[in-house]
């Protein structure tokens, strides 16, 4: 079996990714007058969806419950910019929201 360790640096930029995503996120919906319930698709791009474990993400509060949306995860997204979030509202008035992914420390 394989050790894996858990550094104190480690947790801080989790704290990080987590913070940002879910202040921005929270800041998206202020932005665009909706609800979380209001949200039809979150996609997740990039290096950050790709690894990125959902239901982790969920339970650690990275994003904030979405009850009527389904979560996607885009691999090879350059073309629509960095890895990041997509909020997707179903009504066509409402704008698409980009969030762009956390910028932790080196």
């Amino acid at each position: 079996m394989a050790e894996a360790w858990l550094t104190q640096h480690n947790i801080e930029e989790v704290q990080a990714a987590k913070g940002t995503t879910a202040a921005g996120i929270r800041r998206a919906l202020e932005m665009t007058e909706a609800d979380a319930s209001e949200v039809a698709q979150v996609d997740v791009t990039g290096a950050f969806g790709s690894f990125l474990d959902i239901a982790a993400a969920l339970v650690v509060g990275m994003f904030p419950r979405f009850p009527n949306a389904r979560f996607r995860q885009v691999r090879h997204a350059a073309a629509v910019g960095p890895g990041g979030c997509w909020l997707r509202l179903p009504s066509a008035s409402a704008p698409t929201v980009w969030l762009f992914r956390p910028i932790t420390g080196n």
